[in-house]
Protein backbone atom coordinates (compact mmCIF):
# COMPACT_ATOMS: atom_id res chain seq x y z
CA UNK A 1 0.00 0.00 0.00
CA UNK A 2 1.52 3.17 -1.30
CA UNK A 3 1.89 6.37 1.70
CA UNK A 4 -0.85 8.31 0.23
CA UNK A 5 -3.58 5.76 0.89
CA UNK A 6 -1.69 4.75 4.72
CA UNK A 7 -2.35 8.07 5.05
CA UNK A 8 -5.89 8.83 3.93
CA UNK A 9 -6.69 5.60 6.01
CA UNK A 10 -5.25 6.96 9.10
CA UNK A 11 -6.75 10.18 9.03
CA UNK A 12 -9.96 8.91 8.36
CA UNK A 13 -9.87 6.44 11.46
CA UNK A 14 -9.24 9.47 13.31
CA UNK A 15 -13.12 10.89 12.20
CA UNK A 16 -15.39 10.70 14.91
CA UNK A 17 -18.43 8.64 13.98
CA UNK A 18 -21.79 9.82 12.61
CA UNK A 19 -24.15 10.35 15.71
CA UNK A 20 -28.07 10.51 15.97
CA UNK A 21 -30.16 11.77 18.21
CA UNK A 22 -33.87 11.26 18.39
CA UNK A 23 -35.85 13.14 21.10
CA UNK A 24 -39.28 12.43 22.04
CA UNK A 25 -41.16 14.55 19.83
CA UNK A 26 -43.58 16.69 22.60
CA UNK A 27 -46.46 17.84 19.97
CA UNK A 28 -47.43 14.08 18.90
CA UNK A 29 -50.11 12.06 20.88
CA UNK A 30 -48.69 9.85 23.47
CA UNK A 31 -49.88 6.99 25.21
CA UNK A 32 -48.96 5.23 28.49
CA UNK A 33 -51.24 2.73 29.77
CA UNK A 34 -50.90 0.67 32.90
CA UNK A 35 -53.22 -2.24 33.30
CA UNK A 36 -54.26 -3.73 36.66
CA UNK A 37 -56.05 -7.04 36.14
CA UNK A 38 -57.32 -7.89 40.08
CA UNK A 39 -60.14 -10.46 41.00
CA UNK A 40 -62.72 -8.30 41.71
CA UNK A 41 -61.98 -4.92 39.93
CA UNK A 42 -59.51 -4.46 36.18
CA UNK A 43 -58.92 -0.84 35.55
CA UNK A 44 -56.28 1.45 33.89
CA UNK A 45 -54.44 4.60 34.53
CA UNK A 46 -52.94 6.57 31.34
CA UNK A 47 -50.97 9.63 30.66
CA UNK A 48 -49.48 11.06 27.62
CA UNK A 49 -46.39 12.53 29.35
CA UNK A 50 -43.23 10.61 28.42
CA UNK A 51 -39.82 12.64 27.75
CA UNK A 52 -36.22 11.11 26.90
CA UNK A 53 -34.10 10.44 23.69
CA UNK A 54 -32.57 7.77 22.08
CA UNK A 55 -28.69 8.12 20.81
CA UNK A 56 -26.37 6.33 18.63
CA UNK A 57 -23.38 6.39 16.46
CA UNK A 58 -22.41 4.74 13.23
CA UNK A 59 -24.25 4.45 10.22
CA UNK A 60 -26.20 1.32 11.04
CA UNK A 61 -29.78 1.43 12.59
CA UNK A 62 -29.35 1.54 16.03
CA UNK A 63 -25.73 1.49 16.14
CA UNK A 64 -22.98 1.27 19.05
CA UNK A 65 -22.75 2.71 21.10
CA UNK A 66 -26.12 3.67 21.52
CA UNK A 67 -27.94 4.94 24.48
CA UNK A 68 -31.81 5.10 25.63
CA UNK A 69 -33.26 6.79 28.53
CA UNK A 70 -37.03 7.64 29.01
CA UNK A 71 -39.04 8.86 31.57
CA UNK A 72 -42.67 9.27 32.57
CA UNK A 73 -44.21 11.15 35.25
CA UNK A 74 -46.49 9.25 37.61
CA UNK A 75 -47.71 12.49 38.92
CA UNK A 76 -49.95 12.22 35.89
CA UNK A 77 -51.43 9.50 36.13
CA UNK A 78 -55.22 8.96 35.36
CA UNK A 79 -57.55 5.83 36.14
CA UNK A 80 -60.55 8.33 35.51
CA UNK A 81 -61.47 8.60 38.63
CA UNK A 82 -59.81 11.05 41.26
CA UNK A 83 -60.01 9.70 44.59
CA UNK A 84 -58.59 6.70 42.95
CA UNK A 85 -55.79 8.54 41.55
CA UNK A 86 -55.20 10.51 44.84
CA UNK A 87 -54.81 7.06 46.83
CA UNK A 88 -52.60 5.56 44.01
CA UNK A 89 -50.22 8.10 43.65
CA UNK A 90 -49.87 8.97 48.24
CA UNK A 91 -50.29 5.90 49.30
CA UNK A 92 -48.77 3.20 46.56
CA UNK A 93 -46.71 4.86 44.12
CA UNK A 94 -45.85 7.88 46.82
CA UNK A 95 -45.28 10.35 44.02
CA UNK A 96 -44.51 13.02 46.09
CA UNK A 97 -40.97 11.08 46.73
CA UNK A 98 -40.43 9.25 43.51
CA UNK A 99 -42.64 11.26 40.67
CA UNK A 100 -40.95 9.45 37.53
CA UNK A 101 -40.55 5.94 36.47
CA UNK A 102 -37.26 6.01 34.42
CA UNK A 103 -35.42 3.51 31.92
CA UNK A 104 -32.52 3.53 30.78
CA UNK A 105 -30.27 1.33 28.60
CA UNK A 106 -28.72 0.15 25.41
CA UNK A 107 -30.86 -1.77 22.61
CA UNK A 108 -29.03 -5.18 22.38
CA UNK A 109 -30.78 -6.36 19.18
CA UNK A 110 -32.81 -5.08 16.08
CA UNK A 111 -34.61 -7.46 13.65
CA UNK A 112 -36.15 -5.87 10.19
CA UNK A 113 -39.81 -6.80 10.46
CA UNK A 114 -40.18 -5.71 6.58
CA UNK A 115 -38.11 -5.28 3.26
CA UNK A 116 -39.32 -1.83 3.30
CA UNK A 117 -37.35 -0.76 6.09
CA UNK A 118 -39.88 0.83 7.93
CA UNK A 119 -40.71 -1.56 10.78
CA UNK A 120 -38.29 -3.59 12.87
CA UNK A 121 -39.02 -5.76 16.62
CA UNK A 122 -36.13 -4.33 18.93
CA UNK A 123 -34.70 -5.76 22.48
CA UNK A 124 -33.69 -2.83 24.85
CA UNK A 125 -31.93 -3.73 28.39
CA UNK A 126 -31.33 -1.62 31.06
CA UNK A 127 -32.70 -0.63 34.25
CA UNK A 128 -36.17 0.68 35.26
CA UNK A 129 -36.56 3.00 38.03
CA UNK A 130 -40.35 3.12 39.99
CA UNK A 131 -40.55 4.18 43.69
CA UNK A 132 -36.85 4.47 44.35
CA UNK A 133 -35.92 1.23 43.40
CA UNK A 134 -33.88 -0.07 40.18
CA UNK A 135 -34.42 -3.48 38.00
CA UNK A 136 -32.71 -5.21 35.55
CA UNK A 137 -35.39 -5.48 32.70
CA UNK A 138 -35.12 -6.14 29.38
CA UNK A 139 -38.15 -4.89 27.36
CA UNK A 140 -39.44 -6.04 23.18
CA UNK A 141 -40.55 -3.50 21.47
CA UNK A 142 -41.51 -2.38 17.67
CA UNK A 143 -39.84 0.37 16.18
CA UNK A 144 -41.42 2.12 12.98
CA UNK A 145 -40.76 4.98 10.75
CA UNK A 146 -43.57 6.65 9.25
CA UNK A 147 -41.77 9.34 7.42
CA UNK A 148 -37.83 9.89 7.32
CA UNK A 149 -37.34 11.74 10.76
CA UNK A 150 -40.15 10.61 12.57
CA UNK A 151 -40.38 7.19 15.23
CA UNK A 152 -42.42 5.10 16.46
CA UNK A 153 -42.12 3.12 19.16
CA UNK A 154 -44.75 0.31 20.95
CA UNK A 155 -44.12 -2.12 23.54
CA UNK A 156 -45.95 -3.97 26.13
CA UNK A 157 -44.06 -5.48 29.00
CA UNK A 158 -45.21 -6.38 33.07
CA UNK A 159 -44.10 -5.45 36.63
CA UNK A 160 -44.36 -6.87 39.56
CA UNK A 161 -45.19 -4.35 42.18
CA UNK A 162 -43.49 -6.08 45.44
CA UNK A 163 -40.13 -5.74 43.08
CA UNK A 164 -40.18 -2.44 43.45
CA UNK A 165 -41.58 -2.12 47.07
CA UNK A 166 -44.78 -0.72 46.56
CA UNK A 167 -46.76 -2.39 48.99
CA UNK A 168 -50.72 -3.14 48.48
CA UNK A 169 -53.09 -4.12 51.62
CA UNK A 170 -54.18 -7.47 51.53
CA UNK A 171 -57.55 -6.01 51.50
CA UNK A 172 -56.45 -4.27 48.12
CA UNK A 173 -54.83 -7.56 46.67
CA UNK A 174 -58.81 -8.30 45.19
CA UNK A 175 -58.83 -4.73 43.47
CA UNK A 176 -55.08 -4.12 42.69
CA UNK A 177 -53.08 -6.55 41.14
CA UNK A 178 -49.60 -6.96 41.75
CA UNK A 179 -48.67 -7.69 38.32
CA UNK A 180 -48.92 -4.30 36.18
CA UNK A 181 -48.94 -4.48 32.24
CA UNK A 182 -47.18 -1.82 30.91
CA UNK A 183 -47.98 -0.61 26.97
CA UNK A 184 -46.36 1.95 25.45
CA UNK A 185 -47.28 4.27 22.06
CA UNK A 186 -45.14 6.97 21.48
CA UNK A 187 -43.04 9.11 18.72
CA UNK A 188 -39.56 10.55 18.63
CA UNK A 189 -38.30 13.08 16.25
CA UNK A 190 -34.60 13.13 15.00
CA UNK A 191 -32.83 15.98 16.08
CA UNK A 192 -29.33 15.47 15.19
CA UNK A 193 -26.93 13.27 12.98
Amino acid sequence: MNSIRVFALICLAGLPLQAVEWNVDTQAKHQIKFISRAPLEEFEGVTDYIDGYIYWEGDSLFGNPNELYFEVDLRTLDTGIGLRNRHMRENYLETDRWPMAVFRGRVSRVVRLDTSLTAYQATAKGTLSIHGVERNITIEGTVFFPEENRMRIQARFQVKLPDYKIKIPRIMFFKLSEIIRLELDFYLIKVAD
